[in-house]
């Protein structure tokens, strides 16, 4: 098994209550975690397929998401969580935190676009919404090579965690 350090990073960021720690929970049921708003991040190991993913899901909270920068070197893959249940208003503050971040000096190979939903339900954020808020930082990745796809999990039910990992022919890429 790889130790912490030889681990593929992966940092798990998004708005407060966008469903990142539910995330984390699921891919790690033995973990404790505190209830309530995380306070500034969860780290936990997860071996997936057998490879080691260090995955840090950072606290989302406006005051907060100045501290990303510091989370971000070493990181490989992001998934970006956005609740499917948003407004307007949490969209576009949504969108304008991606935009900040990716302005940032990392080295980025995976990017996962995942929209939660608390029930069994289809996902109501459409592609064609998230591209309304989202496409200038979705091109600006396709442009520096970086792989993107798209996500929907279900919180209290039982979504497959494949699409959140690298696939056997890319996973290369991202533990380089």
């Amino acid at each position: 098994m790889a130790t912490p350090d030889e681990a593929t990073r992966i940092m798990v960021a998004g708005l407060a209550g966008s469903g990142k720690t539910s995330i984390l929970k699921h891919l790690k049921p033995s973990a404790f975690f505190l209830p309530g708003p995380t306070m500034a991040f969860n780290c936990e190991c997860v071996i997936f397929r057998g490879v080691s993913y260090m995955i840090w899901d950072l606290a989302g909270a406006r005051n907060l998401i100045c501290l990303w920068k510091f989370y971000l070197p070493g990181v490989k893959i992001m998934w970006w969580c956005v609740d499917d249940n948003d407004d307007h208003e949490r969209l576009s503050e949504s969108a304008q935190a991606l935009r900040d971040l990716l302005k940032l000096r990392n080295e980025i190979t995976h990017f996962v676009f995942v929209t939660t939903a608390i029930t069994d339900t289809e996902p109501t954020l459409t592609p064609a919404r998230i591209d309304k808020y989202f496409s200038s930082s979705l091109n600006h990745m396709h442009q520096r090579g970086i792989e993107v796809s798209r996500a929907h999990y279900n919180i209290q039910g039982n979504s497959p965690f494949l699409p959140l990992f690298p696939t056997a022919k890319n996973r290369k890429k991202a533990l380089l």
